[in-house]
């Protein structure tokens, strides 16, 4: 079985669904994430060079295992078009087995 400590959920933003899109099916496509969830709709509200700006992005939200982290984040940094795109790991600390061991058998 697998370890909820080997699955990692990773969230970014992107500028738009076909932004999010092209990135999702190329992770998925490597087999680098088991899934990519997109949500449209999403303001964002941030600093950025001395001012409060404010745009409305889309979530990102993939499944994979942690061995495959390095090559998702430069991946996804090559092909995001912002300066500093933003993805972060969260830690599955737990999970439904049966669906654990499905994100970790995705990239054979």
């Amino acid at each position: 079985m697998a370890s909820s400590s080997d699955v990692i959920l990773l969230y970014g933003t992107c500028p738009d669904e076909t932004c999010a899109k092209q990135i999702g099916a190329s992770l998925v496509r490597l087999k680098l994430v088991a899934c990519v969830n997109i949500l449209p709709g999403m303001t964002s509200l941030y600093h950025w060079k001395g001012k409060v700006e404010e745009s409305s992005e889309v979530v990102f939200i993939a499944k994979a295992k942690r061995a495959h982290y390095d090559e998702i984040a430069q991946r996804f940094s090559k092909l995001h078009p912002y300066d500093e795109p933003a993805l972060v790991v969260l830690d599955v600390d737990n999970g439904l087995p049966g669906y654990l061991s499905w994100v970790m058998r995705s990239d054979s």
